[in-house]
């Protein structure tokens, strides 16, 4: 259970990064913020209620806490600092409508400029979305192109605890 917010740079990871937590340690510290009790979790991960006691004690030693709600606050201010990234697609023209509709349809904010350019010299579309979910984004326009096209991901993490 990874808490995605923006892709390749998730709260999980930043859990690991900065407080050098496990990827269990830091998915149990997730699955706890999000109010799952002992047991839940347990029950989710396949593992007994003392491992999850375990695994969240070693969390809270690690990010200098005492409690779970002090896990949870951290979690919180790293969500919030994630906030939305700036993708930047190029799309061939013919493309570029289905993209567009497919994107807002999902609920992306999209804007488009066409022109001559890139390696080719050939019209391309440039997209600009704002998203929360650079997955999705990515998954979207590999669906309505046929491929992968090249793209650039602006991230803006505000602020880290």
């Amino acid at each position: 259970m990874r808490a995605t917010t923006t892709a390749g740079r998730d709260v999980t990871d930043l859990l690991m990064e900065i407080y050098g937590l496990t990827e269990r340690q830091a998915t149990v510290a997730m699955m706890r913020s999000r109010g799952m009790s002992y047991r839940e979790i347990a029950e989710e991960l396949g593992i007994t209620v003392s491992g999850v006691r375990n695994h969240l004690e070693q969390a809270r030693m690690k990010m200098k806490v005492d409690n779970d709600f002090q896990i949870a606050r951290i979690i919180g201010r790293l969500e919030a600092a994630m906030g939305p990234s700036l993708v930047i697609a190029i799309v061939p023209v013919d493309k570029s409508e289905q993209v567009i509709d497919r994107l807002i349809q999902e609920g992306e904010g999209v804007t488009e400029m066409t022109g001559r350019g890139g390696y080719t010299g050939e019209e391309q579309s440039v997209l600009f979305i704002i998203t929360e979910d650079e997955d999705k984004v990515r998954e979207i326009i590999k669906e309505e192109v046929g491929r992968e096209v090249p793209m650039f991901v602006m991230r803006n993490p505000t602020a880290v605890p």
